[in-house]
């Protein structure tokens, strides 16, 4: 007993410590009590990579896409062999993609069939790139060598984009910000809303919260 309550304890630091910050991330997961208690208890398992909590988690059939072709199709993932390919241990990145989007919290949502949760929270703009960090150096090289040309922090930020409106990836892991006096500079990709790209869906299933779609952010791809 004693040892789930310090488990809660810093579950609850841990999500509280991200709490909107400069008015940058809208979490709403605060609006619906019981998807908040979901939230606390999603966190919890997560941060000590439990996999039969997180499996009582899922949905029966999870939709997923790219990562997994033979489990992909349109009714979805059973959720065994979802847990054998995104979770099969504690080694898998996929638990830090979802410690992540805990992180960044959710955004609610609703279709013809009632409201659910996306998570991350944030929404992004046209030409832009939210950074996800204080005090972030911006240098004049896509290079961690490079000079440091001024530092920013929490909020949208125009970037060069493609011929698509895609933003530009220089050196696989930069992007290049174009400031409104017309000056530019590079920050890393890791501190951007660009560093995950999967998104969460949670909705209610007979009457309770269950993760029901785990997928990539196309415009990632």
């Amino acid at each position: 007993m004693v040892i789930m309550m310090k488990t809660l304890f810093f579950t609850s630091l841990f999500i509280i410590s991200y709490l909107p910050i400069h008015g940058q991330i809208n979490d709403e997961s605060f609006t619906d009590e019981t998807f908040w208690d979901f939230k606390v208890t999603l966190a919890n398992c997560v941060l000590i990579k439990d996999r039969n909590a997180l499996k009582n988690k899922l949905n029966d059939k999870v939709i997923e896409c790219w990562d997994a072709f033979d489990c992909a199709g349109q009714g979805g993932c059973d959720k065994n062999n979802f847990m054998n390919i995104f979770f099969k241990d504690g080694n898998s990145k996929h638990w830090n993609i979802l410690k992540q989007i805990i992180r960044f919290g959710f955004k609610k949502m609703e279709d013809s069939t009632g409201y659910y949760f996306i998570g991350p929270s944030y929404t992004e703009k046209d030409l832009s790139i939210i950074v996800l960090a204080n005090n972030l150096n911006v240098r004049n090289k896509p290079s961690i060598q490079s000079k440091v040309l001024k530092t920013i922090s929490y909020g949208y930020y125009q970037c060069t984009t493609d011929e698509s409106g895609l933003p530009i990836i220089f050196n696989n892991s930069w992007y290049e910000l174009i400031f409104e006096n017309g000056e530019t500079g590079y920050i890393s990709k890791k501190f951007t809303t660009k560093a995950i790209d999967r998104q969460l869906k949670i909705a209610k299933v007979n009457g309770v919260w269950k993760i029901t779609e785990y997928y990539c952010i196309m415009e990632e791809m």
